[in-house]
Order: structure tokens, then C-alpha cells, then sequence
């Protein structure tokens, strides 16, 4: 397992190919991808780890919970443009509400500023309150919108 940072309650590692079915189980979820896209069936799941999750430098990482050790969803995290890196998370229904997104949120400022990342970007749905409320506690400022997506922006100070 190649762990790639931790928080107080959270294990984010690489994917492995073995992760697939487990992965399944999120992004099959109609109301987990209500404002991402049309749910995965197996074959497009297999299809996003292997173009995003198992390369060389993925895109998205595992997200594990240290407590039973049980994928509850992923980061997304990597260059968004050549100053930005984007930063997101999808995770299963019953890990919502225990504060993950915001752990995960901090981590990866904590991990920006040893890489020397300036910028930080979340994307969401216009109607992801939840997404919204974290990116601004974590001081992200809303910078635009690409049609019914907003952005919010945290520089490094």
C-alpha cells in the first residue's frame, strides 16, 4: 500500500486494481453522483481507475477510514491548469457528515504548502451546499463559474 498522506481519521493511498468493486459501490450511487455525473456501471468504474487512479501520476486516490480500514471514497487531487491544482473528494453515502471532506480539505493544503503548491481550486455544483460550506470554512474564495459549476480558489499565503 502506498500511502500518499494521512489525517486524524483517514488513510489516502494510491488505488490498487483490486479496489475496483469497492469503488463500484460509491460511484454507482445515484445520490453520491447527483451533481457529478450519470452513475458508473462496472465497466466504466474499471475504465476511470485505469485512465486516472493507476498511472504514473494519478489523479485521484483512495480514500480508506483507519478504523476498519474500508474505502469510503476518493480524492481527487492534481493539475488544473498550469498554475492550479484541483482539489475534490467523492465519498459513499455513509461517510458523509463525519467531517471527511473538511480532513481531507486540510490535508491537502497542509500538503500543497510542503510541495510548494500555490493554488488550490474546488469545483462544484451550484447546488452543493455541502461542497460550498467546506471550501469557504477552509478559506476558499469563489473566483467564477463554468455554466452551472463554480469555483473556488485558495492561494498559499
Amino acid at each position: 500500500m502506498s500511502v500518499f498522506f494521512t489525517t486524524e481519521d483517514l488513510i489516502v493511498r494510491r488505488f490498487e486494481a483490486s479496489d475496483a468493486a469497492e469503488c463500484l459501490t460509491w460511484l454507482a450511487d445515484p445520490d453520491v453522483m447527483r451533481y457529478i455525473e450519470e452513475p458508473f456501471d462496472a465497466e466504466t468504474c474499471e475504465e476511470f481507475l485505469r485512465t486516472n487512479a493507476l498511472i504514473e501520476e494519478p489523479r485521484v486516490y483512495a480514500v480508506e477510514r483507519k478504523t476498519d480500514n474500508r474505502l469510503i471514497g476518493h480524492l481527487i487531487f492534481h493539475p488544473f491548469n498550469d498554475d492550479d491544482y484541483e482539489l475534490g473528494w467523492i465519498l459513499r453515502r455513509d461517510a458523509w457528515h463525519h467531517g471527511y471532506a473538511d480532513q481531507l480539505t486540510k490535508g491537502v493544503i497542509r500538503l500543497a504548502a510542503v510541495k510548494g503548491i500555490d493554488s488550490l481550486i474546488i469545483e462544484c455544483d451550484k447546488d452543493q451546499k455541502a461542497s460550498i460550506a467546506i471550501a469557504e470554512k477552509n478559506g476558499f474564495v469563489r473566483i467564477g463559474n463554468d455554466s452551472d459549476l463554480l469555483q473556488y480558489q485558495r492561494k498559499r499565503k
